[in-house]
């Protein structure tokens, strides 16, 4: 499996101003470029980023795409939260609305504690030895 050389994603003037601030702490190189509000390279991380002033949209491209957008890009999304937001209301909203939410299907053992009786639930199996989520201990996966 090869993994992405490109991403695109609309982004918004402020998003682009922190992002620039951001490349500029983590020592990348900025040149012109035609239609660009900016442009910056980081040869170590195999990365250009440029923020095209149609849209604003953001391209990253090279082979440090990937890890880019997982270690730079997403950890931002932390500043999409507040004290008084709800984590499934704005923040989970606005992601989706910018294309910037992945689902993951996860095929190993899963069991809601939201409740106080579903916490009992998982603490009785555990004391019952019913650990099917503990696949260190050889539970199902």
């Amino acid at each position: 499996m090869s993994l992405p050389t490109s991403h695109t994603s609309p982004i918004t003037i402020d998003q682009t101003r922190h992002l620039q601030l951001l490349l500029e702490m983590k020592g990348f190189t900025f040149s012109e470029k035609p239609y660009a509000i900016f442009s910056a390279a980081k040869k170590d991380d195999k990365v250009n980023v440029t923020v095209y002033e149609k849209g604003p949209k953001v391209l990253v491209q090279g082979k440090g795409t990937k890890e880019f957008i997982e270690f730079v890009l997403e950890p931002e999304v932390l500043d999409l939260l507040s004290p008084d937001c709800t984590f499934e209301q704005e923040p989970l909203q606005t992601l989706a609305a910018t294309d910037q939410l992945a689902v993951y299907a996860h095929d190993g053992f899963w069991k809601s504690i939201d409740t106080y009786r579903e916490y009992l639930e998982i603490n009785r199996m555990w004391t019952d030895g019913d650990r099917p989520w503990a696949i260190w201990e050889g539970g199902r996966r």
